[in-house]
Formats: C-alpha cells, structure tokens, sequence
C-alpha cells in the first residue's frame, strides 16, 4: 500500500525502496514452506500452485513481456489500459456488451454478454459478438452503433458499423440511433454495482450524525393548542408576560 502511495507522490526512491522490501520478504516464506514439505507428496501437490504464483509474483518486473499476476486471489485480472489522465489504467478482464437500440416498453435488455481475455482489441472481437447475437435472438441486426474504442473493426458489413462522433452519412434515422448509443453506459454501471455477490457478514451501519447542542439554555415552550382549551400555552404566555405582572403596582 506504501508502494502504491509513494508512486501517486511522485516520490520514486521512496517507491522503489518499499518495492525492495517487500520483495525481500516473500522469499524466506518460500523456502521455508518448500523445505517442511518436502518428501511429502500429497502436500508438495497441494503447495504447488500457490508457491508457483508466489515465485512469479516475486520475480516479475514492472516492464516484462508476456504473462503477468496481478492479483494472487484473481490470476485471471489484467492490466487494461484506459488512456485518461486520471485513470491510465484499469484492472480487469474486458467484456462486450450488446443492447437494444430502440426505445422498449420494459426498458433495455442485454442481448449478448461475453469475457474477452487476453485484452485484445476492441474492433477484432466485433465480428464474432454479431454473429453470436444474430444466433442468439434469431434476428438480423440492421446496424450497430459503437463507440470510439472499435476503429478499425473487422465486421462483415463495415458499412452497417457507425461509430460514436461520426460525421459522414450520418443523417435521419442513424442521426438519431446514434445519439442513443450512451444509453448502454448506465447498463454496464448497473451491472457492475449489482452483479456482485453481497457479503456474508451485515455492514456496519453508518455512523448518524452527532446533534448539535442548543445555543440557549433556555426551555422551549410546548405547541400552542386552541385559545378555548384548558391547556393553552398561548393564553398562558399573555398571563405571565401582562404588564401587571412584570410590573406590580406600588
């Protein structure tokens, strides 16, 4: 966590040296847990994994090629570029998305959803995502609106792909499905906030905030009730506060 923060400070020599640290000390679990399990079959197969990945995860460099582990409880994440300022990268596995374009009377449905591994690009998997949904519902898309991510695709039909800030042959119809396509962004929020399994334990409820103490120390009076009942705290504020109590006569 030091790493992390140190790196968001710009404070490189700091990072550096807590990435030495904790490099340092997986390595003296390893060989101990490899050296008490040794000769010891059952246990060397069920250490196997997890001594692998731990290994990897200590001999990995920040700029190598090929397979790395980001996280030790999801071997699966990967590192996902976003080209923003403020979130350059994303930690995950890329999924495809496709929805109804059209206004529907029970809202918008997800026709086809699938995992992308590997993070290939977005326009090379657009092909197979088509075909995949023309299966899937049975009926033949008449054009797909993208976002800017899918330049480049290799659809069967590029003719039929519009892609989000198009200009060209861009009018009528396909000017206003265009202007839908961010409809899908709240679906995709909406199935991440609710596609994760809630947790076992009960949160901890949220701390309420504090009452602030009155100013004055002074009692409130009770709600003024009608002037002809018994208990009429208006008709008793005139009686105290009349002049001839403030001021008795001599």
């Amino acid at each position: 966590m030091m790493a992390s923060r140190y790196a968001r400070a710009k404070q490189f020599r700091r990072h550096q040296r807590q990435l030495r640290i904790l490099s340092s000390r997986p390595g003296p679990i390893i060989r101990d847990i490899r050296r008490n399990i040794e000769g010891q079959p059952a246990l060397e197969e069920a250490f196997a994994l997890s001594l692998g990945w731990a290994a990897q995860i200590r001999s990995q460099q920040q700029r190598q090629r090929g397979w790395k582990l980001y996280s030790f409880h999801g071997p699966e994440v990967e590192c996902i570029g976003k080209a923003k300022a403020a979130v350059p990268y994303e930690f995950g596995v890329k999924a495809s998305v496709v929805t109804n374009n059209r206004r529907a009377p029970g809202g918008e449905f997800v026709l086809h959803a699938s995992a992308m591994p590997d993070n290939p690009y977005d326009g090379h998997p657009l092909r197979d995502v088509i075909e995949r949904t023309e299966t899937l519902t049975g009926c033949p898309i008449e054009r797909a609106y993208v976002d800017k991510g899918y330049r480049g695709h290799d659809a069967q039909n590029p003719r039929r792909v519009f892609i989000s800030g198009q200009k060209r042959s861009i009018f009528g119809v396909i000017k206003r499905e265009l202007r839908r396509r961010s409809v899908i962004e709240p679906i995709i929020g909406h199935m991440k906030a609710e596609g994760h399994p809630r947790p076992l334990l009960p949160q901890r409820p949220r701390r309420r905030r504090r009452q602030c103490r009155p100013l004055s120390r002074r009692p409130q009076l009770p709600a003024a009730s009608s002037p002809g009942s018994e208990n009429s705290s208006s008709c008793r504020w005139r009686t105290l506060a009349s002049p001839t109590e403030l001021n008795p006569a001599p």
